[in-house]
């Protein structure tokens, strides 16, 4: 696990280097999507803007509703990870103007603050912050009524699913404030980073062995309490329940992934050339590819196919980009970059479809889970009737040689039963 940290943050740490010699050859433009010089910009890319966006649209309604429907954290992270990927092998160019706003997905609340080229960079940590500690007050509010009607809430674990969707588009424009803008604006993009830091830390705190009070029990096949009277799993249990007892730790490299991408599409919104975003993401995606077929993180065996499929789709698109852009001519780029856009889409698609049908099967079995609940407390609403009329019924006196207790209503019912199967046995005849 260390190793794979520091092999992700020394790639990081790396590309920073090398982007930050780059930078100090020539001045910083102040522009939000700066001239790049190995981009291809065509005016007529092979796929329609339309389209992508229909397919960016439709994956990010799949990402809310599956946030939404507790679908796990991994799907929700691929969701935003195919998303922010998608943008990085099309060069950002071909997708928004200077002043266009983020997508929603990347800053639900649409904030822009003041007037200026980095306003919804601003408004996008802002907004997501904002969201993020709103959500927190809502679902901590709820969480008591919640359980005093025995129904988890699954808070604060919970807090980790809009989380997963936020994380790298906060850190983009968090980054981008770091190093492109006022000092006010630095100040609110160096708290951003800091703060996603805490969160991050309190995370790995609590995946920490020796804070970690859950044990994956083979009899059950599925996350229980060490101590029943520590309860563990139902607060924290989202952040690790998608992962076996082996790699329950998975959310950390989930969460790093999501941050450096967030790192690389900054850059790549400011002058660092294409080929080099590009190559940075193709190494990341093939580290996290190999990183998962190493250690098969997922408890369901048909959700370790499904993500270890999309971890090595989101590396061959990746890779192949960044082959096309540092070998091929530049006359058959275009046509590579429509490649791998449509291998990402293809991706996106197969990845909403499923949200989606998980999310039907998750209302479905809420509902049943609902309509059970109800019809045994209407069981025992009748059932306390039933005590109360009898309570209330004169009582007969009894013979004085009678010194049996009153029947409780167990037995009544065992006797009604009796002389119901007695009479079927005779015909009714006694």
């Amino acid at each position: 696990m260390r190793i794979i940290f520091a092999a992700i943050f020394l790639l990081i740490l790396a590309q920073n280097i090398s982007f930050a010699a780059s930078n100090n050859s020539c001045s910083i433009p102040l522009t939000h999507s700066a001239h790049i010089e190995d981009s291809i910009d065509p005016d007529d890319p092979i796929i329609p803007i339309a389209v992508v966006q229909a397919f960016e649209i439709t994956n990010s309604i799949a990402a809310t509703a599956g946030a939404l429907a507790n679908v796990g954290t991994m799907q929700i992270v691929q969701h935003a990870r195919l998303t922010a990927l998608l943008k990085i092998v099309s060069c950002k160019n071909d997708f928004a103007p200077d002043d266009e706003a983020p997508a929603w997905l990347e800053s639900p609340t649409q904030l822009s603050i003041g007037d200026g080229i980095h306003q919804h960079d601003l408004g996008t940590v802002i907004g997501n912050w904002a969201l993020q500690g709103g959500i927190a007050i809502i679902w901590a509010g709820t969480n008591a009524y919640l359980k005093q009607h025995k129904i988890n809430s699954r808070f604060p674990g919970g807090l980790a699913l809009p989380a997963m969707i936020l994380i790298g588009p906060t850190t983009k424009a968090a980054f981008n404030l770091s190093h492109y803008s006022t000092n006010a604006e630095r100040g609110a993009g160096f708290m951003a980073l800091a703060a996603e830091a805490v969160a991050s830390g309190t995370v790995a705190l609590l995946l920490h062995p020796s804070f970690f009070k859950a044990r994956w029990s083979e009899r059950r096949e599925k996350w229980v309490d060490v101590k029943r009277t520590e309860p563990f799993v139902k607060p924290y249990g989202i952040i690790f329940e998608d992962y076996n007892q082996n790699a329950y730790w998975f959310l950390l490299v989930d969460t790093a992934m999501s941050m450096a991408t967030g790192v690389l599409q900054s850059y790549q919104e400011t002058e660092v050339e294409c080929k080099r975003i590009v190559s940075s993401a193709a190494a990341l995606s093939i580290a996290y590819a190999l990183t998962f077929a190493k250690l098969q993180p997922n408890t369901e065996h048909k959700d370790l196919i499904i993500f270890g499929v999309i971890a090595g789709v989101q590396a061959v698109a990746t890779t192949l980009q960044a082959f096309a852009l540092l070998v091929l001519p530049e006359d058959t780029q275009e046509k590579t970059k429509a490649a791998a856009q449509s291998i990402l889409l293809a991706a996106e698609s197969a990845l909403s479809l499923k949200t989606f049908y998980d999310v039907g099967s998750n209302i479905k079995s809420a509902a049943q889970y609902l309509c059970s609940r109800w019809q045994t407390q209407q069981s025992e609403e009748s059932v306390q009737e039933l005590q109360r009329v009898l309570t209330s019924a004169p009582k007969q006196q009894s013979s004085p040689r009678s010194t049996s207790p009153p029947k409780t209503i167990e037995e009544l019912v065992k006797e009604l039963y009796k002389n119901g199967a007695h009479k079927r046995r005779h015909g009714g005849k006694k």
